[in-house]
This record gives structure tokens, sequence and C-alpha cells, in this order.
């Protein structure tokens, strides 16, 4: 749920610059009350704790001979009015509780420098007509991170993160495909692989039904999504250059399958100098003992390929004490 929210400085009568100011915050209803005060002065080092969170929207005819007209806000934007989720109202922490450091390490968990990366969370891994299901393996554990992975996606949007989705996948002329991915792939009781006819059409070529990502994370304007022929984002894609020019250093992957695309992502990343976090019960392999060996893997030598931490941890350091109950347990189809 959002509100608009007027600016109300009824608190602040004090028009001396040297004086502190207090903002309050509150909905049309009277139902919430927030209150921020204010440094004096505010000007381009501007807290990044009172901006975390928040939207500022800018009107083409500011209101005159206010106060809150008058208020200088960052690079000196008059602001008319500000839209707040329920999510984003307590202060984010700069860094996340995790195992086996404090991630990330330099204390810069912040929208400018760290996105979420959902990966491979696909109608072809998730789905009992998919191409997981075809190799044979039970996809209770995959289904089972689709609730608390709506709760995080939902908690990161409202704060402004930048969100990334991957997706496995081939050409449909198969010329991205090995013969060798081919014959793995088909060896299995079913005897099917990439390329071969499902119920949600050819196993994971780009196109079909069964390669779109699932309707209960489904990526929404402004989330970019990264098609790759093999198990990491960084290979024969142009993910590390999209990171690059966005500023992004820090990494926080969830999806599936955990000891394949989740980990080689999150190896290649590590190589490449991003901070990477992992999600351990936002992912999910196709058996306990390839999860658990993943997770206990990115943990040894002090961090080797980062840190682990679980969805409540992030959501405390984001501010969330629960997530958010709209959200209604369901599998793909």
């Amino acid at each position: 749920m959002e509100g608009s929210i007027p600016y109300d400085s009824t608190r602040s009568p004090n028009t001396d610059e040297t004086s502190p100011k207090i903002v309050t915050f509150s909905l049309p209803n009277g139902d919430l009350k927030v209150e921020k005060e204010l440094p004096q002065s505010p000007k381009q080092n501007f807290p990044r704790r009172f901006l975390s969170g928040f939207t500022f929207k800018r009107t083409k005819s500011p209101r005159k001979n206010t106060a809150a007209s008058a208020t200088q806000f960052p690079d000196h934007k008059i602001l008319q009015s500000l839209t707040i989720s329920t999510l984003s109202l307590c202060s984010m922490d700069a860094s996340i509780d995790a195992e086996p450091y404090k991630w990330p390490h330099d204390g810069t968990f912040d929208p400018a420098t760290t996105a979420l990366v959902i990966i491979d969370m696909q109608r072809d891994f998730c789905s009992a007509n998919g191409y997981l299901a075809q190799q044979g393996y039970d996809l209770a554990l995959v289904q089972s991170i689709i609730l608390p992975l709506q709760g995080l996606l939902a908690a990161f949007r409202s704060h402004g993160f930048p969100v990334y989705h991957t997706r496995e996948g081939h050409r449909p002329d198969l010329s991205t495909l090995s013969s060798r991915e081919l014959l793995r792939s088909r060896n299995n009781p079913s005897g099917l692989g990439i390329g071969d006819s499902g119920p949600l059409g050819r196993l994971l070529v780009r196109g079909e039904a069964g390669h779109d990502i699932i309707p209960e994370l489904y990526p929404i304007d402004g989330e970019n999504i990264i098609d790759k022929p093999g198990r990491s984002a960084f290979q024969h894609t142009d993910f590390k250059l999209i990171l690059n020019i966005k500023g992004i250093k820090n990494l926080i992957l969830c999806g599936a399958t955990t000891d394949v695309c989740v980990h080689s992502t999150m190896r290649e990343a590590n190589d490449n100098g991003f901070d990477c976090l992992i999600v351990e019960d936002c992912t999910a392999a196709a058996e306990k003992q390839l999860h658990d060996f993943a997770i206990e893997s990115v943990k040894s030598e002090g961090g080797i390929f980062g840190a682990v931490t679980t969805a409540e941890k992030v959501l405390t350091a984001l501010g969330i004490r629960s997530v958010p109950s709209r959200y209604q347990s369901g599998h793909a189809r």
C-alpha cells in the first residue's frame, strides 16, 4: 500500500537556517505519522539514511508562499509531495548480518551500489511441465522458495533497489547449444533434453512458454532480463557491462538452482570483483544435499565466494520485520 503524503511544516516555525528542522509526514486518514529531524542546512551531503526508501516527485508548479516550497533538499529540488511505501518507513542498515562476515564488507548496502539478482525462476525450472521435471527431479524444493522470494522482491522494489532477472535458454536454431550439452541434457530416464518438445514447448528454448519467468516473480518495467545460454549470468551476456555502467558492486543472489546457475554466477561475479551475498532460504537445488554443499562452500576460507544470509536478516537490514502478508502461496504451472 502506498499513500501520497503531504509535507507538513507546522513543526518547523523557525526559519533560521542554523536551526534544526522537524519534518512530519502523515497519511491522509491519520493512521500513520512519521517524524524525521533534518540536519542544519541540508546540502549535497544529505544523509543517505534519511533518503533511503523515499520516492521523491517533482511537480511542474510548486506551491508558493509556503514553508514547504521554500525548504532546500538535495540538488535544490522543491518537493510538492512524496510517496512512501509502508515497507520503507524505517531507516536501512549499512550492512546485513551474514556468515562468515557482515555484508557487504565495506558497509555500502545501498540502492546506488547494490542489486538483487533473481536467477532462472522460469517455468522450465519451477513447473511440473518444464525442463527440470523432465530430468526426473522433484520440484518441491524449488517451488518452496517462491513465496519468500515474492516478499524479498517486494521489499527491494519498495526501497528502489535495481533488480535483475536471468533466464537460461538457447536460440531456436540451437546454434548456442554444444553437442556435449545436448547429449548431457538427454541423459535421463525420459530421454528428453534441450530443444525437445514438452508440455510448455521446446525445452529451454527462447520464446517458448517454459523459458519465461513464472508469474509470481515476473519483472516489472525497468527490471532488466539477462538471457544466457549457459549457467553463469556473466558468460556470453552483457550483464557485467550493465552493472559497471550503473555503478553496482554488491550483488544479492537468489533463485535456482543453488549448486548450478546461482553458484556459477556467484563464482564469476566474485572473480570480477563483486561482493556477493547468497540468500540461502531464497535459493534451492534439485536435491537438498546439493544445496547444502553449495552454501557451505561459499563460507569456506573466510568467505571464498562471498557471504551467506537469510531472507529474515535481509528484511531486518531494510527495516522490515515481516514479509508482506498479501502474497499468497502458489506454484508455477
